[in-house]
């Protein structure tokens, strides 16, 4: 539970920091394009290394 607490309160403090002190939430709208391509760009990289990490468990080692 300590791990969902602590990401969530990173996921706030993030949200915050990009809204207030990047000034995004006033301004235009290419700016949250640019955001949102951000965004789709961690997700993605996330993804891919996730696979990976959850796809070793089921192979089988060598020399066993």
């Amino acid at each position: 539970m300590n791990t969902v607490a602590a990401l969530s309160i990173a996921c706030t403090k993030a949200t915050l920091v990009i809204l207030c002190f990047m000034h995004a939430r006033w301004s235009e709208r290419l700016i949250w394009i640019v955001i949102g391509i951000a965004f789709l760009w961690l997700v993605l990289l996330l993804g891919i290394t996730l696979s990976d990490y959850l796809s070793r468990g089921w192979l089988p080692f060598p020399g066993k």
